[in-house]
């Protein structure tokens, strides 16, 4: 196809062919579905449900059900892909979009790769994943497990569910560990996803080799645990000392029952040895409530020392930060206790709220007077809330995901 004329496979559309297609690897077949071209969609749409199934392709580490590997602009929507070691191999390439897709049983690397796609470009919203769902099979106790997406330069994630649900640990890959979101690229957006039960972390950004940390938004998220969470977001490099970060924002998100297994942050910045500079960094408008752990190191944020920074540099304010039934309410900024200009610690309340509950609302009850027009305005850089609700709804920005009034 071109970018003018593109090519469409479609599951059948007429009343009488409208069947589910269903592709079976049968436990052997590596890459049930191979798109080898640019331009092409893959839709398996019909009356707004998924009619395309890929499932049991083999469930070791680099077992894949659908490739779409090296192309150009490929769109891959409304597909269930059942049982594999990685979902979608999406690597390479450029552009393109993976959206309305049900992926769960996977038990090997990855929900979805698309490590080093769009090479060396420097810009935002290249290639989208959207209004997806992904189920992870881990060993919730241990950390191993596959990731849920791993990312690339350009790369806006938005409006997913992701998720680990308790996996055979005998069935599964125990040589990694479980992010649901792993990122070691620039000019990545974060937003409006719902992030539960990170076995090692929600969010992952280790830029090993590359010195420098740059251009991330992670704003309108739920991250949160039901059945055992470990660290909410953390940043770091594993192969060189770290220094400089750039432009990283963490605005408006939601950590909850974070305090389960593990490091217990709900943010966490690490330098491998290095004392980086930080410029156009915040972290504001957030709700960190029953997160960390009341000991040292497991602070709801842990950011460690660097002799180029202080603590003013990395914007730390307008959060609301209460440690609930099991966490902490203690801030290690630059390597030192904070306290926060603006900051709150009231206890947040929630439209239902129960510890760990999987049928928790984290939008704002009617009595709530912690978050409710508590925040600063971030209009500079989004202007609505998880569920596109317009910020502000009352008289300021509302802290958290949610604005007052969203259903």
């Amino acid at each position: 196809g071109t970018a003018l004329s593109r090519i469409t496979v479609r599951v059948g559309q007429n009343a009488d062919h409208s069947g589910t297609v269903i592709i079976d690897a049968s436990g052997t077949i590596n890459w049930a579905l191979a798109v080898t071209g640019n331009y092409v969609t893959v839709d398996g749409e019909h009356a707004g449900q998924r009619h395309l199934v890929v499932r049991n392709a083999p469930t070791n580490k680099e077992g894949t059900a659908v490739a779409l590997d090296g192309t150009v602009d490929p769109i891959l929507r409304y597909v269930e892909i059942d049982t594999a070691g990685i979902g979608i191999v999406f690597a390479g390439g450029s552009g393109g979009v993976i959206e309305r897709s049900y992926i769960h049983g996977i038990r090997g690397d990855t929900g979805i790769r698309c490590n080093a796609r769009n090479g060396a470009a420097s810009q935002y919203d290249l290639t989208f994943i959207r209004y997806n769902e992904i189920q992870l099979n881990s060993a919730l106790n241990t950390g191993s497990g596959p990731d849920g997406i791993q990312g690339c330069r350009g790369l806006t994630i938005h409006d997913n569910q992701i998720y680990n649900a308790s996996g055979s640990t005998n069935s599964l890959d125990q040589t990694n560990h479980s992010d649901l979101i792993q990122i070691q690229a620039d000019y990545v957006k974060i937003y409006n996803n719902v992030l539960s039960n990170m076995t090692d972390s929600g969010i992952d950004l280790d830029q090993w080799t590359d010195a420098a940390i740059r251009h991330i938004r992670i704003y309108n998220n739920i991250l949160r645990g039901v059945i055992g969470s470990s660290t909410g977001i953390r940043f770091y490099t594993s192969g060189v000392p770290l220094t400089s970060i750039l432009d990283v924002r963490i605005m408006n998100n939601t950590f909850v029952d974070l305090a389960e297994i593990g490091d217990g942050n709900a943010v966490r910045f690490t330098f491998g040895g290095g004392n980086p500079t930080v410029s156009d960094m915040e972290i504001k408008n957030n709700i960190f409530y029953n997160a960390g752990k009341a000991s040292p190191h497991h602070d709801v944020i842990m950011i460690l020392n660097s002799s180029n920074a202080s603590q003013s540099d990395w914007n730390v304010d307008y959060n609301l930060v209460n440690a609930g039934a099991r966490g902490s309410a203690t801030l290690i900024v630059d390597g030192s206790a904070f306290t926060q200009a603006h900051g709150r610690n009231d206890t947040p309340t929630f439209v239902t709220y129960s510890p760990a509950s999987p049928n928790n609302d984290f939008r704002l009850g009617s009595s709530d007077a912690s978050a409710r027009d508590r925040g600063v305005n971030l209009a500079s850089f989004f202007t609505t809330d998880k569920d596109g609700i317009p910020r502000p709804q009352g008289s300021g920005w509302d802290i958290g995901a949610y604005e007052y009034g969203s259903s």
